[in-house]
């Protein structure tokens, strides 16, 4: 059996960017928070308690998860 070259995917995703950027001050609790990584993840892989939001002061903010493609393949 050939598998031809294979290469193996040994780095984590990184995140690249956020918005709104860390530190925003007067959001509003509707803003939409977009994280771009350094590559696509799987969306199997994500769990509830995987990506998450916290206040300034620590707290746990409700939030949904969506995954989209950026367009560039990340």
């Amino acid at each position: 059996l050939d598998l031809g070259d294979v290469r193996l995917d040994e780095s984590l995703p990184e995140v690249v960017s956020v918005n709104p950027a860390a530190g925003a001050q007067e959001v509003p609790v509707t803003t939409t928070v977009e994280v771009l990584f350094s590559e696509p993840l799987d969306p199997e892989s994500i769990t509830k308690g995987g990506l998450f939001l916290r206040s300034a002061t620590g707290n746990a903010i409700p939030a949904t998860v969506t995954l989209e493609d950026a367009g560039d393949g990340r």
